[in-house]
């Protein structure tokens, strides 16, 4: 192949949560995978830039960004696989467009998380489009893994690609969203009317689906939305020099009030979804990190992108263009991480509300995940590089993981409490039950304790001998003392609960 430029550089990844209902999951996850094809991945240093992505990052970060054993071990954070694609395309063919846009598939590959998440990773180049205006249909078009809305033909009209087709040499797995143009689906089967696009089902294998009443298979359901998450390069000239301009007279960036700029950042495949004079510059202020904006280089940051715009020529093509795909592309998978955990975390926290009796078991695992995502996870800094402490910070704010973190830990706390409430109230109705069982037995174990065990003597057996009667009267006696007695302790108890 003969070695074309690279125009940009698109990564599309897939968060999804899984679950099993199987023993040794982890293990069960893998065998499913590798019956798919795909080859499990230890991280080696066995080039300079492996050197340079691995210990740009903190000691205590790496067990959460890569796996280094040899063997596949179920207690690590994360294992990694890859599946092995020659002369892979990546093919979107977008509606009134007459040719697909075709990039080149660097590498497909699956981090899985033992908090219940995997994400799926497309790594592709663009070889053949240098347009703006090819860029922006990439990333909106190529992202997309269900309709948005319905009908299919008003959201192909718009953002919703008429297919999307991975082809390598032993590999065709195409997408055309056909099976929405006459949906159906009856949700009190706990069915999900979005279902996995061939180009990731085909991959993930049979013993994945996304219908939970498949209970032999691994159930996968998409964490955000219809949209996966890009990750972006793109080398122009033009547009890096005129964005990174600064305006002697307003005293701002171009880019600050620039629609590409938002076109961009928050992946509008046409025109940009803010029109607001004031709104724009808001968001394009907050969304950007200009540090080297006097080098023509801008990165853009949203919820569902990373963005890196630059000049073209050997430096941003080799050295950025590598951080790209390595350093910033492992603080991206784990900041995705990082919210789809929590986000996993929440909707765990409503399905163990919903259950009726025993929960202390799935709270206690529940809670048990969540400090050790915490601690193995969840961090502050993940690097001593000052650019990346920065970057970091900003895409923990973008996501607003922090908040999320502290209100799924408040979500837990507070179903904790409730599920000691409920278990409190099991054990007062116990001690409640056997204080009751003493008080009824009160009486005649004064009587006893008091005149002695020899109360019924023969003389006293004697005098009622012909009254039998009589023993059912002091029957009857002794439990309506009990009674009037467990009457006003109630009475007192019901008093004080309402206080």
């Amino acid at each position: 192949m003969q070695n074309y430029p690279i125009f940009s550089y698109h990564a599309f990844l897939f968060p999804f949560r899984w679950e099993s209902k199987k023993k040794n999951e982890i293990e069960l996850f893998k065998s499913a995978l590798q019956n798919a094809g795909w080859a499990y991945r230890p991280f080696r240093i066995n080039t300079e830039k492996d050197y340079n992505e691995f210990v740009y990052f903190y000691e205590y970060a790496r067990d959460a960004l890569y796996n280094t054993e040899n063997e596949f071990k179920p207690n690590q954070t994360t294992y990694h696989f890859e599946y092995p694609l020659q002369n892979g395309k990546y093919i979107i063919k977008i509606k009134d467009r007459e040719t697909p846009l075709q990039l080149d598939i660097e590498s497909v590959s699956l981090k899985l998380y033992e908090t219940g998440i995997a994400i799926l990773s497309f790594q592709t180049e663009n070889k053949i489009y240098p347009k703006k205006a090819d860029i922006k249909l990439i990333n909106d078009y190529g992202r997309r893994i269900y309709p948005q809305f319905l009908p299919l033909d008003a959201v192909q009209e718009t953002f919703l690609a008429e297919y999307i087709e991975i082809k390598a040499d032993k590999l065709a797995l195409k997408e055309t969203f056909a099976g929405y143009a006459d949906i159906r689906f009856d949700l009190t089967q706990n069915q999900n009317p979005a279902y996995l696009p061939e180009f990731i089902s085909g991959l993930l294998g049979d013993a994945f689906t996304n219908n939970r009443n498949e209970n032999d298979k691994f159930f996968v359901d998409p964490v955000i939305d219809d949209r996966m998450y890009v990750i972006c390069w793109y080398g122009n000239d033009e547009e890096a020099k005129r964005l990174s301009r600064f305006d002697n007279e307003t005293k701002k960036y171009v880019y600050a009030s620039d629609p590409f700029w938002h076109e961009l950042i928050f992946i509008d495949g046409k025109e940009a979804s803010c029109t607001s004079e004031t709104m724009l510059p808001e968001l394009l202020e907050n969304h950007t990190y200009n540090r080297w904006a006097g080098q023509a280089t801008l990165f853009g940051i949203s919820r569902y992108s990373f963005i890196l715009l630059t000049k073209r020529g050997w430096f941003p093509e080799n050295i950025l263009l590598t951080h790209l795909k390595t350093m910033y592309h492992q603080l991206v998978v784990l900041t995705l991480a990082q919210r789809a955990s929590v986000l996993n975390f929440s909707k765990r926290v409503t399905e163990i509300s919903k259950l009726e009796g025993e929960m202390a078991n799935k709270i206690s695992r529940l809670h048990k995940d969540f400090i050790r995502f915490i601690n193995k996870m969840y961090f502050n800094e993940v690097t001593a590089q000052e650019q990346g402490i920065e970057l970091y910070s900003m895409m923990l704010k973008i996501m607003n993981i922090k908040e999320n973190v502290r209100d799924a830990e408040n979500e837990i706390n507070a179903l904790h409490d409730f599920a000691e409430l409920e278990q409190n109230k099991k054990t007062n109705r116990a001690v409640h039950m056997i204080t009751l069982i003493g008080l009824y037995l009160l009486l005649p174990t004064f009587v006893t304790g008091f005149f002695g065990m020899n109360i019924f003597n023969n003389t006293w057996l004697q005098w009622n001998k012909h009254r039998p009667e009589m023993l059912i009267v002091y029957f009857i006696g002794s439990l309506a003392v009990a009674g009037i007695i467990h009457f006003f302790i109630h009475i007192k108890n019901k008093r004080n609960a309402t206080k």
